[in-house]
């Protein structure tokens, strides 16, 4: 009976120390990170900034050396762009899983680009 009782706490004991071993390990590290695109044909360069907490992104903000207005761009679709493509990163998680925006394609480009350098910032967690 002493022998039934100690196998079935060291089984209980493996199994936890298994399943601890196997539990997801944070992609990022929380913070604040920068990054940049290179620049476009007009010389313009796209800035992110990231927050991440708890290994999601939480807060997205684009912006580019000349920044895009209604006023200034003849392109209505590239600015629309960046709020789009902020969204989606925030709901999605995965830049890889944003979708670029159709007539902003160098908006988009840059944008991903900009997330891309900084979550290289970002992590992985531990190194």
């Amino acid at each position: 009976m002493t022998k039934r009782i100690l196998a079935v706490l060291l089984v209980a004991a493996l199994s936890v120390a298994a399943f601890t071993g196997c539990a997801k390990k944070a992609a990022y590290v929380d913070g604040t990170y920068v990054g940049y695109s290179a620049q476009d044909a007009h010389g313009n360069l796209g800035e992110v900034t990231l927050t991440i907490a708890a290994d999601k992104i939480t807060a997205v903000t684009y912006v580019e050396r000349m920044p895009k207005t209604k006023d200034n761009y003849p392109y209505p679709t590239a600015v629309e762009a960046v709020a789009a493509m902020q969204a989606q990163l925030i709901e999605k998680g995965d830049i890889a899983q944003v979708d670029a925006v159709a007539q902003a394609t160098g908006t988009s480009a840059q944008v991903k680009e900009a997330v891309t350098d900084a979550l290289k910032n970002a992590g992985p967690a531990g190194s």
